[in-house]
């Protein structure tokens, strides 16, 4: 008997495998890969988004949210207008959403005031801004920014 030319069945099932193996473990990476990427893209948007919100928020005088609005020390929900671009008191969480990418992202801004003096220094008190926002659609609010000013 001479020596073979070729490969057995046997070797060639067996590579065939193994090739499957590394093409679906690349493809799940590949997947992976651009889900996360979507993901970090929606992330910073959303935190962008945040940002704007709260600048506009730090936008209206201290003078407005204290004297005319009468923010205590009780958080109270604002609620933006786009169509007079301003904001006003809302008396319950605001079901607020805007877009982002094409997808809707909630967003929730609230405003207190709070005592910051300590120690010996004097009694001092300005406005805690909070904005939520959720990345995800339908996840929780998980980008939250706070900012302190007074007057």
């Amino acid at each position: 008997m001479g020596g073979h030319n070729g490969f057995t069945l046997v070797e060639v099932m067996l590579a065939m495998v193994l090739f499957s193996i590394l093409v679906i473990g690349g493809m799940m990476f590949v997947s992976r890969s651009g889900q996360i990427i979507s993901e970090q893209r929606d992330k910073r948007a959303t935190i962008a988004a945040a940002n704007r919100r709260m600048e506009l928020v730090r936008s209206v005088p201290y003078v407005t949210y204290v004297e005319e609005w009468g923010i205590g020390s009780d958080p109270v929900y604002l609620e933006y207008d786009r169509d007079t671009d301003s904001f006003f008191r809302s008396n319950s969480d605001p079901e607020e959403e805007i877009e982002i990418n094409g997808r809707n992202h909630r967003i929730i801004t609230l405003v207190r005031l709070v005592d910051t003096s300590s120690g010996n220094f004097t009694t001092a008190k300005c406005l805690e801004i909070e904005v939520r926002m959720a990345a995800r659609i339908g996840g929780p609010e998980n980008i939250v920014l706070k900012s302190y000013y007074s007057n």
